[in-house]
């Protein structure tokens, strides 16, 4: 994966925790909030495009993979909802708002919301099940199971024999000064 992309992706999965945590409280304090996170959010993501790596991304991918890799998936998630959900709904609010029909409005948003809802949770399940098999089994390698010949020591047994001394080895003479 590139590394634009990944940190992208960090980024994303850092605002997906942000934002539910925001969402917990109300007002117009939580309101304020939650638009500067995604301001910040679309100012980094902006100054990474151009920038193409931010170091202190780069050393928390590198130090701790695992949950690099799930929050990743979790910023695919939040993309999504974002693109999907977020920018039609936004527009499809304003439409609502001026338009003179709003019957047909409100037909085509009862039909997308339950739509998208499950697509959403598609989404979220398809990306939580990826970032599993990417952090915990994509280093398996399937290996042809070969005959294994009769006589195999541990490695325990193998080390201990190397360690201890032979009962034939030749001492050999100190050197002197």
């Amino acid at each position: 994966m590139k590394q634009f992309i990944k940190e992208a992706l960090l980024l994303g999965g850092f605002y997906f925790f942000l934002s539910y945590f925001v969402c917990y409280f109300t007002g117009n304090d939580a309101w304020i909030w939650g638009l500067a996170i995604i301001t910040i959010l679309l100012i980094a993501v902006i100054v990474l495009a151009f920038k193409k790596s931010f170091a202190p991304l780069a050393k928390f991918w590198k130090k701790y993979p695992k949950i690099s890799t799930y929050l990743a998936g979790f910023g695919v998630v939040k993309y999504f909802s974002i693109i999907f959900g977020g920018i039609p709904g936004a527009i499809d609010g304003y439409l609502m708002v001026t338009a003179t029909d709003i019957a047909w409005y409100q037909e085509y948003f009862e039909a997308y919301m339950p739509t998208f809802i499950f697509v959403y949770w598609l989404v979220f399940w398809c990306c939580l099940f990826g970032a599993t098999y990417l952090a915990f089994f994509s280093d398996i390698k399937l290996v042809k199971i070969i005959e294994v010949p009769a006589k195999v020591e541990s490695k325990d047994v193998a080390q201990n024999k190397a360690r201890a001394p032979r009962k034939n080895a030749r001492k050999k003479p100190a050197k002197k000064k």
